[in-house]
């Protein structure tokens, strides 16, 4: 299902949604699921979301986040507003930077792409953030 929600950083760096709908746009603050490894948000619609510089992080990628994270998007055909959003902000210095927030399903992709042994950690820490949270007592 397409994410349906526009995302953008707020001066705290905590993740915001503004919803469109039928009233015009509503804000909220995405739910912080899990702060293990890197942190989980979900919505409130239930998707599951990772900042992709964080997954960068982890996983000690060799290369740089801006060109990490085109060229799996691009090989993989990961697609802009159903697999990923991405949020765009102003920099201090007059620049622009863009961050990438994944689905929790691409995050385990990116993940099993990147080989070694985080990557390991991270997708085994996604699985398990998953059955956590899709278990009957949290559903309910």
């Amino acid at each position: 299902q397409p994410i349906d929600y526009i995302f953008k950083l707020e001066p705290d760096k905590k993740i915001a949604m503004i919803e469109n709908n039928e009233n015009g746009q509503a804000m909220n603050e995405l739910k912080l699921l899990e702060n293990g490894i890197i942190p989980v948000y979900q919505s409130d619609k239930g998707t599951k979301l990772v900042n992709a510089r964080e997954l960068h992080t982890f996983l000690e990628v060799n290369s740089k986040f801006a060109d990490w994270i085109k060229n799996r998007i691009q090989k993989y055909g990961f697609v802009e507003n159903h697999d990923f959003i991405t949020l765009s902000k102003n920099l201090e210095n007059g620049g622009r930077s863009i961050d990438y927030v994944f689905k929790l399903d691409m995050a385990k992709h990116f993940a099993m792409m990147s080989g070694g042994e985080n990557a390991h950690k991270i997708r085994e820490y996604f699985i398990q953030v998953e059955k956590a949270w899709n278990s009957p007592e949290m559903v309910n």
